[in-house]
């Protein structure tokens, strides 16, 4: 959990140094100040309010005896606590929320900071709501992890009340949400194909990475991986900068003039 909260700090300190800016430049989504950070305020108080909540979670305690009540796709994918595969989707879900951005400057030019403004901006709305959702979701699921149901596992984590969130995982919702971002902020700069689908690569590595780790079940991921990319798609054409019209005179008869609206 510390690792998204680290994220979303990313984006606000982005979206803060680069405020003054903020509207700027040609990309097909407008942004504003005024606006903005609001909406960008209230996604980070639905993250925070759905930590807390989350926070409340009563622990398993102890090893669960059946996985009778495990998603029977999910049954046979029960791996043991790995802090090692832990470490390999916390270092994917970093490099998938610096991607999108660092991905649009390589294509862009290292000079387009006033782009820079506007993507951090959305980066921050799309991860904080994604978060808030996924936490209230977890608080409301109370899923055990997959390794409360193996015998090997570390008496302080059954105790721990992260120990029933697994439904659905952060990591994958975040980097699937940041790969989506990418996907659309290179092609807003036509960029090279590769690039703007690299991070569904990253996304894909952190979500493996949290089955393999024992936290998650396969089902954990693939509904985060969902929210993530349907979340950044909707806060994407919230956004969307509305085409101007273009109005051209097509005849006139006396004192009546009729126009075309392109």
């Amino acid at each position: 959990m510390s690792r998204i909260r680290a994220c979303l700090a990313f984006c606000l300190v982005v979206s803060i140094l680069a405020v003054p800016r903020a509207g700027a430049g040609d990309l097909p989504w407008s942004t504003s100040v005024r606006r903005d950070l609001p909406l960008a305020a209230a996604g980070l108080g639905l993250a925070a309010a759905g930590h807390t909540f989350a926070g409340r979670i009563p622990p398993v305690g102890q090893t669960l005896s059946s996985s009778a009540d495990v998603f029977v796709l999910d049954r046979g994918l029960i791996f043991p606590y790995s802090v090692q595969w832990g470490h390999v989707s916390d270092a994917g879900l970093v490099a998938s929320v610096a991607a999108p951005l660092g991905a649009y400057l390589l294509t862009a030019g290292f000079g387009a900071t006033d782009d820079l403004a506007q993507l951090g901006l959305l980066e921050l709305e799309t991860l904080s709501v994604v978060t808030g959702v996924m936490y209230i979701t977890k608080a409301l699921a109370q899923r055990p992890r997959p390794y409360a149901y193996r015998s090997d596992t570390p008496a302080e984590l059954l105790g721990d009340p992260d120990s029933r969130a697994s439904f659905f995982s952060g990591h994958a919702a975040l980097a699937f949400a940041a790969a989506e971002l990418e996907r659309q902020f290179v092609n807003a700069a036509d960029g090279p194909r590769w690039l703007a689908w690299s991070g569904y690569g990253l996304a894909a590595v952190t979500a493996t990475g949290r089955v393999l780790a024992g936290v998650h079940f396969p089902t954990d991921v693939v509904v985060g991986a969902a929210v993530g990319v349907l979340g950044a798609k909707a806060i994407l054409t919230l956004h969307e900068r509305a085409e101007k019209s273009e109005n051209v005179p097509a005849f006139s008869v006396g004192m009546l003039s009729f126009t075309v609206v392109f």
